[in-house]
């Protein structure tokens, strides 16, 4: 007589539950990396700057340090064209007027450096300046300095989140502390652009 056993073998899953701030979160980042993809000037806000979250993950740092100044190929033709001058001289002259704002706003940290901004540089303008000025670079190198390009506009952004207060509030230690860390950024931002031509 042969007797036959049989073993049943449960599993079992565990699951870990994911928080609401978890579920925000990528859903944030989903939505700025579309915006990114499609070519829409969103602006992504969260504390510490969700910004540099999916900037650092679309266009990661690395790819800046890694371009060789001496290959870039750049057309002297279209550099040459008088609208590509213009939007280059603008682009210096932005810089020259962040120079001017960081002063006024070191001095005056209550200041509206946010009507100030808006007063200085035109978003839609600034934009047009940048792609014309960018369009000079060979692809490969475009494909690098857009993160730049993309940054800076975004920078704005930032600026304007940093600073904003509430009605007739003082702006306090913490925002200007971090509306100072992203006019840093900006006009690093610029430099390391400008620095190509």
């Amino acid at each position: 007589t042969t007797t036959t056993t049989t073993t049943t073998t449960t599993t079992t899953t565990t699951t870990t539950p994911v928080t609401r701030r978890a579920m925000m979160r990528g859903f944030a980042l989903a939505a700025a990396a579309a915006a990114v993809g499609t070519g829409a000037a969103q602006h992504a806000r969260a504390e510490g700057g969700l910004g540099d979250a999916f900037s650092s993950t679309l266009f990661p740092k690395e790819q800046l340090s890694k371009i060789d100044r001496a290959s870039v190929v750049m057309d002297t033709d279209i550099l040459k064209d008088p609208k590509v001058q213009a939007g280059l001289n603008e682009l210096r002259e932005y810089r020259s007027k962040l120079t001017a704002l960081r002063t006024e706003f070191n001095s005056n940290p209550q200041m509206d450096i946010i009507e100030s901004f808006k007063k200085t540089f035109s978003v839609s303008q600034l934009r047009d300046d940048l792609n014309k000025v960018n369009s000079v670079l060979d692809e490969e190198t475009q494909l690098k300095t857009d993160r730049i390009v993309r940054g800076i506009i975004q920078d704005l952004g930032e600026i304007y989140a940093a600073a904003k207060t509430k009605a007739d509030a003082p702006r306090t230690p913490k925002k200007i502390e971090k509306t100072n860390s992203w006019l840093d950024k900006l006009t690093n931002d610029f430099d390391k652009l400008l620095s190509f031509y």
